[in-house]
């Protein structure tokens, strides 16, 4: 069974939008990007925020690749383990939160038979984690014992400037003028986790289209003060 057609019966969807075109890389992710774009097998070390969603999703939607793509959110909320039968054919798997897979029996095992398969085929496992193949929480050390097999690889945090880049290319991308002193402000202020600067960055997009404005700290106060959501978050930092 080819991959798309997986891909539907899976009921998994890739995240809209992300390509390697669209990455900011540094020297870090591009030596990532590399690895990912081999031939072999690669274990990615990250922690919340760090891209590694959109690394895997950009390799999956690679047209060269045949990979399917497998979150471990969506597979445990609405698959059981009996959905790995057969995925041996698909030459490349892309794991995304390993760690919360392997926390049951029943996903362990599924996995552990998987992966011998697999590697009968010479198939190639791509998965991410928060923690290192030697740290994973499961139940079955067979299973652990085959991840630390695959070489790893480790996303480092993003910097600030960093996550200005990032800010700044998401905002070019949508058409959003921002005014430069915005940088400095959002850096000093706002929590250091680049998910919620892209949830600021949807509000003043829609704020910035409603009021005919380019985006400025006073907006960028305006929205913040009105968002619940993202009012609550910063006032735990």
């Amino acid at each position: 069974m080819s991959a798309p057609t997986r891909q539907l019966t899976l009921n998994v969807q890739l995240p809209d939008g992300f390509t390697f075109d669209n990455f900011v890389f540094n020297d870090n992710r591009r030596l990532v990007r590399e690895q990912l774009e081999g031939r072999g097998s690669v274990w990615l070390t990250a922690g919340a925020s760090s891209g590694k969603t959109h690394l895997l999703s950009a390799l999956v939607a690679l047209p060269e690749q045949q990979a399917l793509y497998l979150p471990a959110a969506e597979l445990l909320a609405s698959c059981d383990p009996s959905v790995l039968e057969g995925l041996e054919t698909t030459p490349c798997l892309v794991f995304d939160d390993m760690h919360e897979l392997a926390k049951t029996r029943e996903w362990s095992e599924a996995l552990f038979h998987l992966f011998n398969r697999h590697q009968a085929c010479q198939g190639r496992w791509i998965c991410s984690s928060r923690v290192a193949p030697r740290f994973i929480e499961s139940p079955l050390a067979d299973l652990k014992s085959r991840l630390t097999l695959l070489p790893a690889f480790e996303l480092v945090p993003y910097t600030d400037q960093d996550r200005v880049s990032i800010f700044s290319q998401r905002a070019r991308l949508r058409g959003i003028k921002v005014s430069e002193d915005v940088y400095p402000y959002i850096q000093n202020h706002l929590p250091r986790d680049l998910s919620y600067w892209l949830s600021l960055l949807e509000q003043l997009d829609q704020a910035s289209l409603a009021e005919q404005r380019k985006v400025t700290v006073p907006l960028v106060k305006s929205v913040l003060r009105s968002n619940e959501s993202l009012n609550r978050q910063l006032s735990f930092t």
